[in-house]
């Protein structure tokens, strides 16, 4: 033990291993929304989204109900969701049927009578359907079906895909879902697990409650043949779900987030959830779904060679997930901040020199990005440079640049602050 930290140490700034800037490049997601809505303004607060759904993997199918219960905020003739593909069987507005209008990606309810301001209301949505995936330019975003998985990716607006929902990251609301599957599988989502009940026929019926606020492109469920690994960090309880042939790798690449957590809760202030994992699927990279983080099976190796994406995405705890942009021109305030807590990580590992080694490798990678004509504000990029070196690696060197000036106590203060 004693040998190993002289060796860290001891390591010249050229010896610190930092990632290239072509691993560096599985985190930007290049992905946008069709459009911006900017104005977070509707006529409703969503509170909870209660879902329970039978999936039959064999048929890429789902059937089953969404219960949507949301405060009024001024008085409407109708209640709008985003919502695709489904066939929808009926609605209910506080347990009597309503009139509603389907098509073209909404769906339109009309209460009757109509909600006024300060109602809470609840709109269940009895449907079936098999879910299409809606491309982007780096991943689906849908219910992803694979012989050994099947799991949601629904960043930055796909929610509605499977469910309906006011799909923008500023209205967070809590997660109380139930899935039905086949039981050779686990199933696991946000939160923590509240009950399984074997429901006959050969099926499962798993249930999840994440009680904390969370936009809509931060829910999940993953399903497959997993083991569940078990760590803690303090009073968090750390929980990995994983496939069994990669299980031996992912005890050495995850034994890292203990420490993790306790680094980042000293600089951040406190965990903010409940507990924390990550899941093991086809994703293409990984992903900062609230609570238990999506990442791909090429990335848990047994080597530790991408502890930096794996505190990345355990930064996004605080950035992202528990501050949260109001519209996707803020997405360095997710992505650049995710970034400079890798930056952090090398700090703690390595000291100074592991600090300035990680930040001037950053800095490289966005000035030959700017060099190449790329010249773009870290707040409102152009949209299909919205999950680029701009957001990330230039947004993570605006955060260095704050430090530098305003100093370390200050610097640390201000993030708590903003936290809170």
């Amino acid at each position: 033990m004693l040998s190993a930290l002289l060796t860290i140490l001891f390591l010249t700034p050229s010896q610190i291993p930092l990632p290239s800037s072509q691993e560096r490049e599985v985190v930007h997601k290049d992905i946008h929304p069709s459009f911006l809505r900017a104005d977070s303004i509707h006529s409703y607060d969503v509170l909870s989204y209660k879902l329970d759904l039978a999936i039959d993997p064999s048929a890429e199918y789902i059937d089953g109900f969404a219960e949507v219960r949301c405060v009024i905020d001024y008085s409407p003739d109708t209640i709008t969701f985003d919502f695709w593909d489904m066939v929808i069987e009926t609605v209910f507005v506080d347990g009597s049927e309503s009139p509603y209008d389907y098509g073209n990606g909404f769906l339109r309810v009309f209460p009757n009578p109509p909600p006024v301001h300060g109602d809470t209301v609840v709109v269940r949505v009895a449907y079936n359907g098999y879910p299409q995936i809606h491309s982007t330019p780096f991943w689906g975003e849908g219910i992803h079906f694979y012989p050994n998985v099947i799991f949601t990716l629904q960043c930055p607006e796909g929610s509605r895909y499977w469910y309906p929902s006011w799909d923008a990251p500023f209205d967070k609301a809590t997660y109380d879902v139930s899935f039905t599957v086949p039981d050779t599988l686990f199933l696991c989502a946000n939160g923590l697990l509240t009950d399984s009940v074997n429901t006959g026929g050969g099926t499962i019926t798993y249930s999840w409650l994440h009680d904390y606020p969370t936009a809509t492109y931060l829910h999940l469920f993953a399903a497959s043949e997993y083991v569940q690994l078990f760590d803690t960090a303090g009073t968090v309880p750390i929980i990995h779900y994983v496939y069994p042939e990669d299980s031996a790798n992912a005890v050495y690449d995850f034994a890292i987030i203990p420490a993790a957590i306790a680094y980042y809760s000293s600089l951040f202030g406190p965990y903010p959830f409940e507990k924390f994992g990550f899941n093991e699927s086809a994703v293409g990279g990984a992903m900062e779904h609230q609570t238990n983080v999506s990442l791909g099976s090429g990335f848990i190796t047994g080597t530790g060679a991408y502890e930096w994406l794996l505190v990345h995405e355990l930064s996004h705890m605080w950035w992202g997930d528990m501050v949260t942009l109001i519209d996707w021109r803020h997405c360095w305030l997710n992505e650049g901040f995710a970034t400079y807590s890798e930056a952090l990580w090398w700090e703690y590992l390595y000291g100074k020199p592991g600090l300035q080694s990680y930040v001037e490798g950053l800095q490289d990678q966005y000035i030959a990005w700017e060099g190449a004509g790329h010249l773009f504000p870290v707040f409102d990029p152009p949209l299909e440079h919205l999950f680029s070196t701009t957001t990330y690696e230039k947004g993570a060197c605006v955060l260095h640049m704050l430090r530098f000036l305003i100093g370390d106590s200050l610097f640390f203060s201000t993030l708590q602050t903003y936290g809170n």
